[in-house]
């Protein structure tokens, strides 16, 4: 019993990419700053340095925190200098940030954590082409990781703690 098939080699056409097409490496890569890029939280870093440089401000904090959590953490942020120099990074993840700058690809720091802290980690990388953190008035948590606030991210890849990546 013999079968006679009609097969035909597929034909391989090339692909048309059109020009809407973009390398990964055109869209910026957001990353997350708190239990991402470094392995801790840096409110509560900020929070415990503040507490040990005047204990005083304990009685403080409630009336901060009654203005808001972006005004609590730029009230701290502005009275503390963290030593970024000895936060505990994710070695691994800077080192693929390396390449990606390397590559061309736009870096885009994001945190919850005030703007000024996250300025000052950025100014110690020399890695990141823009900073997005909360600033006393708007407190940029991970819900608003897709900020409107100055310059949109119209398309971009997140990284953050919840150990994912999110495509916008």
């Amino acid at each position: 019993m013999s079968m006679n098939r009609n097969l035909r080699s597929p034909t391989i056409e090339p692909l048309s990419i059109g020009s809407s097409y973009q390398p990964a490496t055109s869209f910026p890569l957001v990353v997350d700053l708190d239990e991402t890029l470094v392995k801790t939280d840096l409110l509560a870093e900020s929070f415990f340095t503040l507490i040990k440089q005047n204990p005083l401000y304990i009685f403080v904090l409630p009336f901060w925190l009654f203005k808001g959590r972006a005004f609590l953490k730029h009230q701290i942020s502005q009275r503390v200098t963290l030593d970024v120099g000895v936060l505990p990074y994710n070695y691994e993840l800077l080192d693929y940030l390396k390449v990606q700058r390397a590559l061309g690809r736009r870096l885009v720091l994001a945190t919850a954590s005030d703007e000024q802290i996250a300025g000052q980690v950025a100014d110690y990388l020399q890695l990141f082409d823009k900073i997005l953190g909360s600033n006393g008035t708007l407190n940029l948590s991970t819900a608003v990781m897709r900020p409107d606030g100055g310059e949109s991210l119209d398309r971009g890849v997140a990284l953050h703690d919840r150990g994912a990546l999110c495509r916008s």
